[in-house]
């Protein structure tokens, strides 16, 4: 698909006169992929994006915090989803630690159980999360 669009592009096509067209947003992931892999701009009408969907930013959080457990914004997506009761006050503590000792969320959250610094149940359920 992404070879016939560039071969339409090189014939002097313009990319605003291309459109593909499927019946399932499952169909949309592979052809996303390629699009983007291309660098080629696309919009999706009818839908929401394969990437934007709340799920797969999750999944792809997890898959992000698996590879680099240093990447704030991915604990911060992963630290409930799913809900596992860390409440506000307990990640607020784990940020501030974070912040004071100038290390990444996850380091301040294994140094807060390891100090035995947490709650029980805010505890158990980082622990979860960390194992």
């Amino acid at each position: 698909m992404v070879n016939r669009i560039k071969t339409w592009q090189d014939n002097g096509g313009a990319l605003a006169e291309c459109a593909i067209l499927y019946r399932s947003n499952a169909q949309s992931r592979v052809l996303e992929e390629a699009l983007l892999q291309a660098s080629m701009p696309y919009r999706i009408y009818g839908g929401m994006r394969f990437f934007e969907r709340q799920e797969i930013k999750d999944a792809l959080s997890y898959l992000r915090l698996i590879a680099n457990r240093n990447d704030d914004a991915a604990f911060e997506r992963v630290v409930n989803t799913p809900t596992r009761g860390i409440g506000d006050r307990t990640l607020d503590v784990v940020r501030q630690t974070s912040r004071d000792r100038q290390l990444t969320l996850w380091q301040a959250c294994r140094e807060l159980l390891q100090e035995k610094a947490l709650a029980g149940r805010a505890a158990s359920a980082l622990q979860r999360l960390w194992n």
